[in-house]
């Protein structure tokens, strides 16, 4: 994970460098954030094999957890 507004745009760094760089988790991320990987693998700067490493380390963890068996919705939790 990233440290906390990592991209922020008021100097951050780049979205898909973090990616490059192995972190699989942006935090809080910013609307542009998933805009500037896209372009990136769009143009090769960013190669997909390390953006579907970082789903795959995301995915092994959500599918460890037993957290989201039996879940509700966030906003179902308030209805």
């Amino acid at each position: 994970m990233t440290g906390w507004t990592t991209t922020m745009p008021q100097g951050g760094s780049l979205s898909w460098k973090c990616v490059e760089a192995g972190n699989d988790l942006i935090m809080p991320g910013w609307p542009g954030d998933s805009e500037n990987i896209r372009e990136a693998l769009k143009n090769g700067s960013l190669k997909r094999e390390d953006l579907q490493a970082c789903v795959k380390r995301m995915l092994k963890v959500i599918f460890q957890t037993l957290g989201y068996e039996d879940c509700v919705s966030y906003g179902a939790q308030f209805r």
